[in-house]
């Protein structure tokens, strides 16, 4: 299991998730890879659920504007990546494109 996590996470909080779930994989996410391409607001523009929607258990539906390099981490931990049809951007609601959460039959939106 891989947790992705805002790269501004405190370190204390990154300890806690280290001790208490020692088989979690940690990744940070630190935005597009793109400062130029970055269309979203700064406080929000590390956050994962912002770029990303986990379809099932190994497959990730992302932001089409991700660079590779955020792309690699997760493909070799075994992710199946699916590219997104459209970036977020500017404010909400148009920030929340992949913030949804699946659960069986039910998606949460």
């Amino acid at each position: 299991m891989t947790i992705i996590y805002d790269k501004r996470l405190h370190g204390r909080y990154k300890r806690a998730l280290r001790d208490k779930l020692p088989f979690v994989s940690l990744l940070p996410f630190e935005g597009t890879g793109d400062p130029g391409r970055e269309k979203v607001y700064a406080s929000i523009s590390c956050h994962p659920d912002v770029y990303f929607f986990q379809l099932d258990e190994r497959t990730l539906i992302h932001a089409p504007g991700l660079s590779e390099d955020r792309l690699r981490p997760l493909k070799e931990r075994g992710a199946e990546l699916i590219r997104g049809e459209g970036d977020p951007s500017g404010r909400y609601p148009d920030t929340v494109r992949y913030n949804a959460l699946r659960i069986g039959n039910c998606l949460f939106h």
